[in-house]
């Protein structure tokens, strides 16, 4: 797999998420489209791309305000709220690294849910609502039979998995969510299939790993915006109506 086989996949799934054409992000400039929902707001930033998706009750203010806007004034848009940056591998510059012998490790390839855990490393591993751990593949480390890292992969879709990574902290600044992030990455890239990395725009602990585990930005998103159920700001809004 190259770089524009991964950056192909990656602009099928984007396109599929924004229900437009992949061909649409390779545009430039900043292209606003409607989405089927309410009140429903996402932001794409793409290369030379800004790609905005609107709901129909939104696109007339939304292209009103933003029409002749700068990327920056735009990301800045109220109605969206956080930036996530995801990343993909470097595929010139990552590359297998040797496990650090004061630790264990062990490959979980289709069988994670024999970690042994039903809690704990939720960055890195997602678990169903009986403690059965879900992802698809997971890179674990030991000490002295203690699990005190695992990087983990969730699928996306048939082509895309996603990257998780967490090491307790009293092991970590040794290298060890490098190694385990790496190795990982190499062995999901080997059944054809891209592996990506998401940080939160505030996430710096995330950023420098990934940066260190050889991962690229690629793309930037909003987080969510203030019609979210998740937006923890809904009763100010109320109370500057």
């Amino acid at each position: 797999m190259n770089k524009n086989e991964i950056v192909d996949k990656i602009k099928q799934y984007l396109a599929d998420n924004y229900n437009c054409d992949a061909t649409d992000l390779d545009k430039k400039g900043l292209n606003i489209i409607k989405n089927t929902g309410k009140n429903k707001l996402k932001m794409l930033l793409f290369y030379d791309l800004v790609l905005v998706s609107s709901s129909e009750d939104l696109y007339n203010l939304v292209k009103d305000r933003l029409s002749n806007k700068n990327v920056y004034e735009i990301f800045e848009f109220p109605l969206v709220y956080g930036q996530s940056i995801y990343y993909i591998p470097d595929l010139k510059r990552i590359s297998k690294q040797d496990e650090l012998p004061d630790f264990k490790f062990k490959l979980f390839d289709g069988n994670a849910y024999e970690i042994g855990i039903k809690e704990g490393f939720e960055n890195a591993i997602t678990f169903n609502e009986d403690g059965r751990c879900i992802s698809n593949i997971a890179y674990v480390a030991y000490s002295n039979n203690k699990i005190v890292g695992i990087a983990g992969a969730d699928k996306i879709n048939e082509d895309i998995w996603e990257i998780g990574i967490e090491v307790l902290p009293e092991y970590r600044k040794g290298g060890l969510a490098t190694i385990l992030s790496q190795n990982l990455t190499i062995k999901i890239l080997e059944k054809g299939i891209v592996p990506i990395w998401c940080a939160s725009s505030t996430n710096i602990g995330s950023q420098a790993v990934a940066s260190r585990s050889n991962y690229i930005p690629l793309w930037i998103e909003s987080f969510g915006d203030i019609y979210d159920k998740n937006y923890v700001y809904k009763e100010l809004l109320k109370e500057i109506e």
